[in-house]
């Protein structure tokens, strides 16, 4: 979800609210974009616990699993320099 798309879906929250809502007593349209970010990229941490707490054992991790930090640079590094994005790999 985009911060756009967060901003919009929040705002609606806040219009529902009877007397609205204003967070550090600061209107809810002012608030610092990085300070927002950070806000949302928490709820995602903890979003993403849950789903780690769900999946259990069949969790798999979303960046380089604990212990794996040795495979995964052998890998890497043997690899043939180049220059492609990131995602062109997957």
């Amino acid at each position: 979800m985009s911060p756009s798309t967060f901003r919009r879906l929040f705002v609606k929250m806040y219009d529902l609210l009877p007397g609205g809502v204003l967070p550090k007593n600061i209107p809810h349209e002012s608030k610092l974009p990085d300070e927002e970010l950070a806000h949302y990229a928490y709820h995602i941490g903890q979003i993403v616990y849950l789903g780690k707490i769900a999946k259990g054992e069949q969790w798999e991790s979303l960046s380089i699993p604990k212990g794996g930090s040795k495979q995964f640079n052998e890998k890497k590094f043997s690899q043939e320099k180049s220059r492609k994005h990131f995602t062109d790999e997957a």
